[in-house]
Protein backbone atom coordinates (compact mmCIF):
# COMPACT_ATOMS: atom_id res chain seq x y z
CA UNK A 1 0.00 0.00 0.00
CA UNK A 2 3.16 2.29 0.51
CA UNK A 3 4.44 1.63 -2.57
CA UNK A 4 0.99 2.49 -4.48
CA UNK A 5 0.70 5.74 -2.82
CA UNK A 6 4.15 6.58 -3.71
CA UNK A 7 3.25 5.88 -7.14
CA UNK A 8 0.24 7.51 -6.93
CA UNK A 9 1.79 10.57 -5.59
CA UNK A 10 4.73 10.62 -8.13
CA UNK A 11 2.12 10.55 -10.85
CA UNK A 12 0.31 13.41 -9.47
CA UNK A 13 3.46 15.43 -9.05
CA UNK A 14 4.63 14.98 -12.52
CA UNK A 15 1.58 15.97 -13.83
CA UNK A 16 1.98 18.91 -11.83
CA UNK A 17 5.19 19.43 -13.32
CA UNK A 18 3.97 18.88 -17.19
CA UNK A 19 0.85 21.80 -16.40
CA UNK A 20 3.84 24.37 -14.99
CA UNK A 21 6.05 23.32 -17.97
CA UNK A 22 2.96 24.04 -20.68
CA UNK A 23 1.98 27.04 -18.67
CA UNK A 24 5.19 28.71 -18.33
CA UNK A 25 6.03 27.61 -22.29
CA UNK A 26 2.84 29.51 -23.44
CA UNK A 27 3.40 32.75 -21.09
CA UNK A 28 7.26 32.86 -22.70
CA UNK A 29 5.48 32.33 -26.57
CA UNK A 30 2.97 35.07 -25.57
CA UNK A 31 5.63 37.83 -24.97
CA UNK A 32 7.05 40.33 -27.61
CA UNK A 33 11.12 39.43 -28.06
CA UNK A 34 14.19 41.40 -29.51
CA UNK A 35 16.22 39.86 -32.03
CA UNK A 36 19.64 40.99 -32.56
CA UNK A 37 19.57 42.27 -35.77
CA UNK A 38 16.26 44.44 -34.97
CA UNK A 39 18.40 45.95 -32.21
CA UNK A 40 20.95 46.17 -34.47
CA UNK A 41 18.96 47.94 -37.29
CA UNK A 42 17.39 50.51 -34.79
CA UNK A 43 20.84 51.04 -33.17
CA UNK A 44 22.02 51.88 -37.31
CA UNK A 45 18.91 54.08 -37.97
CA UNK A 46 18.85 55.95 -34.56
CA UNK A 47 21.12 56.00 -31.79
CA UNK A 48 22.80 59.35 -32.17
CA UNK A 49 26.27 58.08 -32.41
CA UNK A 50 25.10 56.18 -35.87
CA UNK A 51 23.37 59.42 -37.13
CA UNK A 52 26.43 61.73 -36.44
CA UNK A 53 28.57 58.96 -38.57
CA UNK A 54 26.07 59.72 -41.24
CA UNK A 55 26.56 62.99 -41.48
CA UNK A 56 30.34 62.70 -41.98
CA UNK A 57 29.98 62.11 -45.73
CA UNK A 58 27.77 64.80 -46.11
CA UNK A 59 30.22 67.28 -44.63
CA UNK A 60 32.85 65.84 -47.15
CA UNK A 61 30.29 66.58 -49.96
CA UNK A 62 30.14 69.68 -48.40
CA UNK A 63 33.88 70.19 -49.11
CA UNK A 64 33.58 68.60 -52.68
CA UNK A 65 31.66 71.65 -53.15
CA UNK A 66 33.74 74.36 -51.68
CA UNK A 67 36.69 72.90 -53.58
CA UNK A 68 34.70 73.00 -56.76
CA UNK A 69 33.99 76.56 -56.56
CA UNK A 70 37.57 77.48 -57.28
CA UNK A 71 36.74 76.95 -60.80
CA UNK A 72 33.58 78.95 -60.81
CA UNK A 73 33.32 80.87 -63.58
CA UNK A 74 33.94 84.62 -62.45
CA UNK A 75 32.51 88.15 -63.55
CA UNK A 76 34.02 91.34 -62.59
CA UNK A 77 32.96 94.93 -63.56
CA UNK A 78 34.83 98.77 -62.08
CA UNK A 79 34.45 102.11 -62.93
CA UNK A 80 36.71 104.95 -62.47
CA UNK A 81 37.06 108.78 -63.29
CA UNK A 82 39.27 111.47 -62.24
CA UNK A 83 37.75 115.11 -62.62
CA UNK A 84 40.32 118.20 -61.38
CA UNK A 85 39.61 121.86 -61.74
CA UNK A 86 37.03 121.59 -64.50
CA UNK A 87 39.66 119.13 -65.86
CA UNK A 88 37.81 115.48 -67.07
CA UNK A 89 41.17 113.32 -66.44
CA UNK A 90 39.58 110.13 -67.49
CA UNK A 91 36.65 107.55 -67.19
CA UNK A 92 37.20 104.07 -67.31
CA UNK A 93 34.71 101.10 -67.30
CA UNK A 94 35.28 97.33 -67.24
CA UNK A 95 33.84 94.12 -67.16
CA UNK A 96 35.06 90.66 -67.53
CA UNK A 97 34.75 87.12 -67.09
CA UNK A 98 36.98 84.65 -66.08
CA UNK A 99 36.61 80.97 -66.78
CA UNK A 100 39.13 78.93 -64.72
CA UNK A 101 39.97 75.70 -66.53
CA UNK A 102 41.39 72.20 -65.26
CA UNK A 103 44.87 72.27 -67.10
CA UNK A 104 46.64 75.58 -65.35
CA UNK A 105 44.68 77.37 -67.85
CA UNK A 106 42.45 80.81 -67.00
CA UNK A 107 40.59 82.34 -70.11
CA UNK A 108 39.05 85.30 -69.62
CA UNK A 109 36.91 87.94 -71.97
CA UNK A 110 35.78 91.68 -71.80
CA UNK A 111 35.57 95.00 -72.96
CA UNK A 112 37.02 98.04 -71.45
CA UNK A 113 35.41 102.02 -72.50
CA UNK A 114 37.97 104.48 -71.94
CA UNK A 115 37.55 108.56 -72.29
CA UNK A 116 39.42 111.86 -71.18
CA UNK A 117 41.22 114.14 -71.58
CA UNK A 118 44.44 113.71 -69.74
CA UNK A 119 45.27 109.37 -70.59
CA UNK A 120 48.50 107.71 -70.64
CA UNK A 121 50.13 107.83 -74.02
CA UNK A 122 49.58 103.72 -73.50
CA UNK A 123 45.78 103.86 -73.38
CA UNK A 124 43.25 103.56 -76.20
CA UNK A 125 40.45 105.53 -75.88
CA UNK A 126 36.99 104.24 -76.43
CA UNK A 127 35.57 101.18 -76.41
CA UNK A 128 37.67 97.61 -76.97
CA UNK A 129 36.81 93.76 -76.64
CA UNK A 130 39.11 91.10 -75.56
CA UNK A 131 39.71 87.41 -75.09
CA UNK A 132 42.74 86.16 -74.23
CA UNK A 133 44.41 83.30 -71.72
CA UNK A 134 46.81 82.90 -68.36
CA UNK A 135 48.70 79.77 -68.50
CA UNK A 136 51.14 78.64 -66.37
CA UNK A 137 54.34 76.47 -68.14
CA UNK A 138 56.73 75.52 -65.14
CA UNK A 139 54.88 75.77 -61.90
CA UNK A 140 51.51 74.41 -61.74
CA UNK A 141 51.29 72.92 -64.81
CA UNK A 142 51.22 69.47 -63.92
CA UNK A 143 49.04 70.23 -60.31
CA UNK A 144 48.33 73.48 -58.46
CA UNK A 145 46.54 74.50 -55.09
CA UNK A 146 42.83 73.94 -56.91
CA UNK A 147 43.01 70.69 -58.64
CA UNK A 148 45.00 69.48 -55.57
CA UNK A 149 42.14 70.52 -52.96
CA UNK A 150 39.71 69.30 -55.74
CA UNK A 151 41.67 65.33 -55.63
CA UNK A 152 41.62 65.59 -51.89
CA UNK A 153 38.30 66.54 -51.29
CA UNK A 154 36.88 63.31 -53.49
CA UNK A 155 39.58 61.33 -51.53
CA UNK A 156 38.00 62.80 -48.14
CA UNK A 157 34.66 62.07 -49.01
CA UNK A 158 35.80 58.03 -49.48
CA UNK A 159 37.56 58.33 -46.31
CA UNK A 160 34.40 60.11 -44.29
CA UNK A 161 32.80 56.55 -45.51
CA UNK A 162 35.24 54.78 -44.17
CA UNK A 163 35.41 56.48 -40.95
CA UNK A 164 31.23 55.89 -40.88
CA UNK A 165 32.02 52.45 -40.84
CA UNK A 166 34.18 52.49 -38.12
CA UNK A 167 32.55 54.41 -36.09
CA UNK A 168 29.32 51.46 -36.70
CA UNK A 169 31.46 49.32 -36.02
CA UNK A 170 32.61 50.41 -32.69
CA UNK A 171 29.38 51.33 -31.79
CA UNK A 172 27.82 47.98 -32.40
CA UNK A 173 30.71 46.12 -30.56
CA UNK A 174 29.88 47.73 -27.36
CA UNK A 175 26.14 46.96 -27.87
CA UNK A 176 26.70 43.43 -28.81
CA UNK A 177 28.38 42.82 -26.20
CA UNK A 178 25.25 44.41 -23.79
CA UNK A 179 22.93 42.62 -26.34
CA UNK A 180 24.38 39.29 -25.04
CA UNK A 181 24.83 40.14 -21.60
CA UNK A 182 21.07 40.72 -21.70
CA UNK A 183 20.13 37.57 -23.62
CA UNK A 184 22.61 35.68 -20.63
CA UNK A 185 20.68 37.42 -17.66
CA UNK A 186 16.96 36.38 -18.98
CA UNK A 187 18.22 32.81 -19.37
CA UNK A 188 19.56 32.82 -16.11
CA UNK A 189 16.37 34.38 -14.50
CA UNK A 190 14.51 31.55 -16.27
CA UNK A 191 16.13 28.56 -14.90
CA UNK A 192 15.89 30.26 -11.52
CA UNK A 193 12.54 30.89 -11.63
CA UNK A 194 12.04 27.48 -12.56
CA UNK A 195 14.52 26.21 -10.14
CA UNK A 196 12.60 28.05 -7.13
CA UNK A 197 9.01 26.93 -8.56
CA UNK A 198 10.44 23.52 -8.72
CA UNK A 199 11.68 23.63 -4.57
CA UNK A 200 8.30 25.14 -3.56
CA UNK A 201 6.50 22.13 -5.33
CA UNK A 202 8.58 19.53 -3.91
CA UNK A 203 8.61 21.40 0.00
CA UNK A 204 4.44 21.50 -0.57
CA UNK A 205 5.20 17.87 -1.20
CA UNK A 206 7.23 16.99 1.59
CA UNK A 207 4.96 18.71 3.57
CA UNK A 208 2.00 16.37 3.12
CA UNK A 209 4.62 13.52 3.19
CA UNK A 210 5.28 14.68 6.97
CA UNK A 211 1.38 14.92 7.60
CA UNK A 212 1.23 11.52 6.65
CA UNK A 213 4.21 10.05 8.35
CA UNK A 214 6.00 9.29 5.67
CA UNK A 215 9.00 12.31 6.20
CA UNK A 216 10.78 13.87 8.58
CA UNK A 217 10.36 17.06 9.73
CA UNK A 218 14.01 17.75 9.10
CA UNK A 219 13.83 17.09 5.12
CA UNK A 220 11.67 19.76 5.00
CA UNK A 221 13.60 22.10 7.47
CA UNK A 222 16.51 21.10 4.66
CA UNK A 223 14.46 21.82 1.53
CA UNK A 224 13.54 25.09 3.03
CA UNK A 225 17.49 26.23 3.54
CA UNK A 226 17.97 25.17 -0.12
CA UNK A 227 14.57 27.03 -1.49
CA UNK A 228 16.13 30.70 0.29
CA UNK A 229 19.36 29.68 -1.52
CA UNK A 230 17.62 29.48 -4.74
CA UNK A 231 15.43 32.56 -4.00
CA UNK A 232 18.45 34.55 -2.68
CA UNK A 233 19.96 33.42 -5.96
CA UNK A 234 16.67 34.26 -7.94
CA UNK A 235 16.44 37.91 -6.90
CA UNK A 236 20.08 38.72 -7.64
CA UNK A 237 19.28 37.30 -11.31
CA UNK A 238 16.16 39.48 -11.30
CA UNK A 239 18.09 42.41 -10.72
CA UNK A 240 20.99 41.55 -13.25
CA UNK A 241 18.03 41.13 -15.84
CA UNK A 242 16.67 44.42 -14.46
CA UNK A 243 20.48 46.23 -14.98
CA UNK A 244 20.59 44.68 -18.18
CA UNK A 245 17.25 46.51 -19.71
CA UNK A 246 18.05 49.11 -18.84
CA UNK A 247 21.87 48.93 -20.59
CA UNK A 248 19.98 47.60 -23.61
CA UNK A 249 17.16 50.22 -23.34
CA UNK A 250 20.59 52.86 -23.55
CA UNK A 251 21.29 51.87 -27.07
CA UNK A 252 17.26 52.62 -28.22
CA UNK A 253 15.97 55.66 -29.46
CA UNK A 254 12.95 57.25 -31.05
CA UNK A 255 12.56 58.67 -34.93
CA UNK A 256 12.09 61.56 -33.32
CA UNK A 257 15.28 61.58 -31.12
CA UNK A 258 14.22 61.17 -27.69
CA UNK A 259 15.55 57.98 -25.48
CA UNK A 260 13.40 54.75 -25.45
CA UNK A 261 13.15 52.52 -22.42
CA UNK A 262 12.79 48.72 -23.13
CA UNK A 263 9.44 47.65 -21.94
CA UNK A 264 9.58 45.04 -18.99
CA UNK A 265 7.59 42.19 -21.57
CA UNK A 266 9.83 42.44 -24.34
CA UNK A 267 12.42 39.52 -23.79
CA UNK A 268 15.32 38.47 -26.31
CA UNK A 269 14.38 36.53 -29.31
CA UNK A 270 17.37 33.97 -28.31
CA UNK A 271 16.21 31.67 -25.32
CA UNK A 272 19.77 30.08 -24.51
CA UNK A 273 17.86 27.23 -22.14
CA UNK A 274 16.82 25.69 -25.79
CA UNK A 275 19.40 27.24 -28.22
CA UNK A 276 21.66 24.11 -28.79
CA UNK A 277 25.38 24.40 -29.13
CA UNK A 278 25.73 23.08 -32.78
CA UNK A 279 23.34 25.70 -33.43
CA UNK A 280 25.42 28.56 -31.65
CA UNK A 281 28.35 26.98 -33.23
CA UNK A 282 27.40 26.79 -36.62
CA UNK A 283 26.97 31.21 -36.88
CA UNK A 284 30.87 31.30 -36.64
CA UNK A 285 31.37 29.13 -39.66
CA UNK A 286 31.06 31.74 -42.39
CA UNK A 287 33.62 34.43 -40.47
CA UNK A 288 37.05 32.07 -40.48
CA UNK A 289 38.60 32.83 -44.00
CA UNK A 290 37.68 36.73 -43.95
CA UNK A 291 40.93 38.64 -44.57
CA UNK A 292 41.04 40.74 -41.65
CA UNK A 293 43.56 43.05 -43.64
CA UNK A 294 40.02 44.43 -45.66
CA UNK A 295 39.20 46.38 -42.00
CA UNK A 296 37.95 49.99 -43.01
CA UNK A 297 40.20 50.97 -40.80
CA UNK A 298 43.39 50.12 -42.87
CA UNK A 299 42.14 51.52 -46.08
CA UNK A 300 41.62 54.61 -44.74
CA UNK A 301 45.19 55.28 -44.15
CA UNK A 302 45.40 53.99 -47.85
CA UNK A 303 43.40 57.11 -48.83
CA UNK A 304 45.25 59.41 -46.20
CA UNK A 305 48.38 58.17 -47.89
CA UNK A 306 46.73 58.93 -51.11
CA UNK A 307 46.34 62.39 -50.05
CA UNK A 308 49.62 63.31 -48.67
CA UNK A 309 50.94 62.18 -51.89
CA UNK A 310 49.05 65.05 -53.77
CA UNK A 311 50.11 67.21 -50.98
CA UNK A 312 53.55 65.98 -51.71
CA UNK A 313 53.18 66.33 -56.05
CA UNK A 314 52.03 69.79 -55.30
CA UNK A 315 55.40 70.62 -53.11
CA UNK A 316 57.48 69.47 -55.68
CA UNK A 317 55.86 71.67 -57.80
CA UNK A 318 56.83 74.86 -55.81
CA UNK A 319 60.70 73.79 -56.35
CA UNK A 320 60.20 75.14 -59.89
CA UNK A 321 60.04 78.57 -61.69
CA UNK A 322 57.33 80.32 -62.60
CA UNK A 323 57.07 81.04 -65.56
CA UNK A 324 53.38 82.43 -66.78
CA UNK A 325 52.36 83.51 -70.40
CA UNK A 326 49.58 85.88 -70.75
CA UNK A 327 48.37 87.11 -73.86
CA UNK A 328 45.27 89.56 -74.85
CA UNK A 329 43.39 89.24 -78.44
CA UNK A 330 42.00 92.82 -78.89
CA UNK A 331 39.04 94.21 -81.06
CA UNK A 332 37.85 97.96 -81.62
CA UNK A 333 34.35 98.60 -83.52
CA UNK A 334 34.66 99.96 -87.04
CA UNK A 335 37.98 99.44 -87.44
CA UNK A 336 39.80 96.42 -89.43
CA UNK A 337 41.50 94.12 -86.95
CA UNK A 338 42.99 92.23 -89.77
CA UNK A 339 45.18 95.29 -91.23
CA UNK A 340 47.51 94.97 -87.78
CA UNK A 341 47.28 92.09 -85.24
CA UNK A 342 45.80 93.60 -82.10
CA UNK A 343 47.27 92.10 -79.03
CA UNK A 344 49.12 92.08 -75.57
CA UNK A 345 51.62 89.76 -74.68
CA UNK A 346 53.05 89.29 -70.88
CA UNK A 347 55.69 86.95 -69.72
CA UNK A 348 56.42 86.40 -65.66
CA UNK A 349 58.89 84.81 -64.41
CA UNK A 350 59.89 83.98 -60.50
CA UNK A 351 62.12 82.03 -59.01
CA UNK A 352 63.82 82.00 -55.39
CA UNK A 353 67.28 82.11 -54.86
CA UNK A 354 67.58 79.34 -51.90
CA UNK A 355 63.83 77.45 -52.69
CA UNK A 356 63.94 77.05 -48.69
CA UNK A 357 60.38 77.42 -48.01
CA UNK A 358 59.82 75.22 -50.69
CA UNK A 359 62.36 72.78 -49.80
CA UNK A 360 60.84 72.42 -46.25
CA UNK A 361 57.66 72.10 -46.77
CA UNK A 362 58.63 68.83 -49.23
CA UNK A 363 60.25 67.51 -46.25
CA UNK A 364 57.59 68.07 -44.16
CA UNK A 365 55.22 66.59 -45.99
CA UNK A 366 57.42 63.19 -46.72
CA UNK A 367 58.07 63.41 -43.14
CA UNK A 368 54.14 63.32 -42.53
CA UNK A 369 53.86 60.11 -45.06
CA UNK A 370 56.19 58.25 -43.58
CA UNK A 371 54.06 58.60 -40.41
CA UNK A 372 51.11 57.35 -42.00
CA UNK A 373 52.88 54.48 -43.64
CA UNK A 374 54.08 53.39 -40.12
CA UNK A 375 50.68 53.63 -38.15
CA UNK A 376 49.31 52.08 -41.32
CA UNK A 377 51.57 49.33 -40.35
CA UNK A 378 50.71 49.17 -36.54
CA UNK A 379 47.04 49.48 -37.33
CA UNK A 380 47.30 46.09 -39.52
CA UNK A 381 49.63 44.03 -36.71
CA UNK A 382 47.11 45.29 -34.16
CA UNK A 383 43.78 43.92 -36.34
CA UNK A 384 45.82 41.01 -37.69
CA UNK A 385 46.52 40.00 -33.94
CA UNK A 386 43.50 40.83 -32.28
CA UNK A 387 41.58 38.82 -35.18
CA UNK A 388 43.49 35.71 -34.37
CA UNK A 389 43.23 36.40 -30.84
CA UNK A 390 39.07 36.00 -31.24
CA UNK A 391 39.75 33.13 -33.39
CA UNK A 392 41.86 31.37 -30.63
CA UNK A 393 39.42 32.44 -28.03
CA UNK A 394 35.96 31.03 -30.31
CA UNK A 395 37.75 27.45 -31.19
CA UNK A 396 38.58 27.23 -26.99
CA UNK A 397 35.35 28.54 -26.56
CA UNK A 398 34.00 25.87 -28.65
CA UNK A 399 35.55 23.72 -27.07
CA UNK A 400 34.52 24.70 -23.72
CA UNK A 401 31.11 24.56 -24.62
CA UNK A 402 30.81 21.25 -26.09
CA UNK A 403 32.02 20.00 -23.05
CA UNK A 404 29.83 22.01 -20.53
CA UNK A 405 26.98 20.25 -22.82
CA UNK A 406 27.83 16.95 -22.09
CA UNK A 407 28.72 17.89 -18.61
CA UNK A 408 25.46 19.38 -17.89
CA UNK A 409 23.23 16.49 -19.53
CA UNK A 410 25.15 14.32 -17.47
CA UNK A 411 23.93 16.22 -14.20
CA UNK A 412 20.40 16.64 -15.53
CA UNK A 413 20.67 12.56 -15.60
CA UNK A 414 22.01 11.93 -12.05
CA UNK A 415 18.97 14.56 -10.90
CA UNK A 416 16.58 12.82 -12.86
CA UNK A 417 18.05 9.27 -11.25
CA UNK A 418 17.91 10.70 -7.63
CA UNK A 419 14.38 11.90 -8.12
CA UNK A 420 13.79 8.29 -9.03
CA UNK A 421 15.36 7.31 -6.61
CA UNK A 422 13.83 9.20 -3.75
CA UNK A 423 10.43 8.31 -4.65
CA UNK A 424 10.37 4.73 -3.56
CA UNK A 425 12.79 5.82 -0.79
CA UNK A 426 15.95 5.09 -1.78
CA UNK A 427 17.70 9.06 -1.37
CA UNK A 428 17.36 12.00 0.53
CA UNK A 429 16.48 15.67 0.44
CA UNK A 430 20.22 16.48 0.69
CA UNK A 431 21.12 14.37 -1.81
CA UNK A 432 18.53 15.59 -4.65
CA UNK A 433 19.70 19.11 -2.98
CA UNK A 434 22.93 18.44 -4.04
CA UNK A 435 22.53 16.84 -7.63
CA UNK A 436 19.86 20.10 -8.30
CA UNK A 437 22.31 22.75 -7.09
CA UNK A 438 25.08 20.78 -9.20
CA UNK A 439 22.77 20.67 -12.19
CA UNK A 440 22.30 24.51 -11.97
CA UNK A 441 25.62 24.91 -11.51
CA UNK A 442 26.95 23.50 -14.68
CA UNK A 443 23.98 25.00 -16.18
CA UNK A 444 24.63 28.58 -15.06
CA UNK A 445 28.12 27.56 -16.84
CA UNK A 446 26.24 26.37 -20.16
CA UNK A 447 24.36 29.54 -20.59
CA UNK A 448 27.53 31.83 -19.78
CA UNK A 449 29.84 29.62 -22.26
CA UNK A 450 26.53 29.81 -24.82
CA UNK A 451 26.89 33.75 -24.29
CA UNK A 452 30.49 34.00 -24.91
CA UNK A 453 30.76 32.44 -27.95
CA UNK A 454 27.81 34.27 -29.52
CA UNK A 455 29.99 37.61 -28.10
CA UNK A 456 33.28 36.32 -29.61
CA UNK A 457 31.45 35.98 -33.09
CA UNK A 458 30.76 39.57 -32.70
CA UNK A 459 34.30 40.09 -31.61
CA UNK A 460 35.62 38.65 -34.72
CA UNK A 461 33.39 40.44 -36.74
CA UNK A 462 34.41 43.53 -35.36
CA UNK A 463 37.95 42.83 -35.86
CA UNK A 464 37.14 42.24 -39.54
CA UNK A 465 35.36 45.71 -39.30
CA UNK A 466 32.22 44.47 -40.69
CA UNK A 467 30.03 44.01 -37.78
CA UNK A 468 27.66 46.97 -39.44
CA UNK A 469 27.33 45.63 -42.51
Amino acid sequence: MVVLKKLKMKKIKNSLFVILVLLQTSAFAQTKTLSWDEFKNAIQQYHPIAQKASLLPKYAQVEIGVARSSFDPLIEASQSEKSLQNIQYYTTQNIALKLPLWYGIDVSSGADNLLGQRLNPSDTRGQLYYVGANVSLLRNLITDKRRTALRQAYISKEMSQLEKQVLLNDLLMEAAQVYWEWTKSYANRKILTEGVTNLQQRLQFIHENIVHGERAVIDSIELEATLQTFISKRNQAELEWQNSCLQVSAFLWKMDGQAYELPAEISPSLDLTQVGPDEILALQSSLVQRDPLSHPSIFWYDKKIGQLTLEQKLKRQDLLPKLDLKYNYWMKPNYPSTVYPNYTFGMQFQMPLTLAFSRNQLKSVKLKLQEAELMKQDKQRQINLKYKSYLNEASSLALQLKAQEAATQANRMLLEAERQKFTIGESSVFMINQREQKYLETLEKLIELKSKNLKVKQSIQWSLGILAS
